[in-house]
């Protein structure tokens, strides 16, 4: 049992193969997380949380390996960990979060300058910058106006592309609030 001490999880990194001992790691760092939350050590504890969830990550392939699992069960699971540490960290990467806006920002803004013909009647004089302010203003949501589709087809993928960016800032909201509880 850890109790009451300052245990920085980075240093059991080269303790384990967390293919085989996946088990062992899942374990302590739950230890740590609950040490570093008594203690109020929020940064260790979301980073052994974080650590925890690699390791369940890692505990799929074991599982798989010994045949625990079937392969629809091991490839939904799998999918569902990479997804969620790509996005968010697992809800614990505030970063993540902010790289994951960026690149949806980068491939709506090419998108729209790509398919600007299809979107909007005046598509001429429609530049990358354009492209670019219309995509942030869309996934946030502002919606000023002085951009906006004028065919039926923008229209439902301009649909398509706020709720998207409704759901990237929900996802950064939500990482920030777990971030803030979790320091407490």
């Amino acid at each position: 049992k850890i109790k009451n001490c300052l245990i920085d999880p980075v240093i059991f990194d080269e303790n384990f193969d967390l293919e085989l001992d996946s088990n062992i790691a899942i374990d302590l760092y739950h230890s740590l997380y609950r040490n570093s939350s008594e203690t109020h050590q929020p940064e260790y504890a979301i980073e052994s949380l974080y650590r925890m969830k690699v390791a369940e990550r890692k505990q799929l392939d074991s599982k798989r390996k010994r045949n625990l699992i079937d392969q629809r069960t091991y490839t939904k699971e799998k999918l569902k960990h990479i997804v969620s540490d790509f996005v968010s960290g697992y809800g614990l990467r505030v970063g993540r979060v902010l790289r994951f806006l960026v690149l949806v920002i980068a491939f709506f803004t090419i998108l729209n300058y790509s398919l600007r013909s299809f979107i909007f009647e005046k598509w001429e004089c429609f530049t990358l910058i354009d492209s670019f302010y219309f995509t942030c203003v869309t996934i946030t949501t502002l919606g000023y106006g002085d951009i906006s589709p004028e065919t039926q087809i923008g229209k439902i993928f301009i649909v398509i592309q706020a709720l998207s960016g409704f759901v990237v800032i929900s996802l950064f909201l939500s990482a920030v609030a777990n971030r803030a509880l979790r320091s407490k």
